[in-house]
């Protein structure tokens, strides 16, 4: 029942390596994408000129996608990277340094990685018309275990579709399921 349905895709992480960009030097521009079969980018400089990016990519299209382009920067100064595809836009901030410019200031941070799991399909009658605005339990089952968790109720749209999305503290399984209609 789970799939990702045309037009329903989401974008998922920008980055720009180096770090950090100089003007005048290549960059490497990555985005990654879930369930986006085409995707269009450019950067937009202070001016709000904005140069196209020729993103390609890797993978088979429904899943998990990474885009890559390269880019050289012409000038220093803050830079925009927007993207978008299926249905979904996104933008990164780029701050492009002047060449043999240093940073006068010790940094310290720390990252934490949040993963998120989504769960998505559409349901539909035998004869292919779309079950609108009916309930739909999400379920999850930890890796350990041998009992399915509720995490979630979720309805249907007007096509039938519905979408979770749900943090993973650990791995696991998902289902979704639908009771039916009780008529009677």
């Amino acid at each position: 029942m789970t799939e990702i349905l045309d037009g329903e895709g989401s974008i998922d992480d920008i980055q720009v390596e180096p770090f950090p960009v100089f003007a005048g030097r290549p960059a490497r521009i990555s985005v990654v994408t879930v369930g986006v079969p085409r995707l269009i980018g450019a950067v937009v400089d202070a001016t709000g000129r904005a140069e196209p990016l020729e993103l390609s990519q890797s993978g088979d299209g429904r899943l998990e996608l990474l885009w890559t382009a390269r880019h050289t920067f012409g000038t220093p100064g803050p830079h925009r990277i927007v993207v978008e595809g299926g249905g979904d836009k996104s933008a990164l901030a780029v701050q492009v340094e002047t060449p043999g410019a240093q940073p006068g200031a010790h940094l310290e941070f720390a990252v934490a990685t949040e993963i998120t799991q989504t769960v998505t399909g559409v349901l539909t009658m035998d004869d292919g018309e779309p079950l609108r605005g009916r309930p739909v339990a999400i379920q999850f089952r930890p890796a350990d275990s041998l009992a399915w968790m509720e995490v979630a109720v979720v309805w249907t749209d007007k096509q039938g579709r519905f979408t979770h999305v749900d943090h993973v503290a650990a791995p696991g399984s998902w289902r979704a399921e639908f009771e039916g209609d009780h008529l009677g």
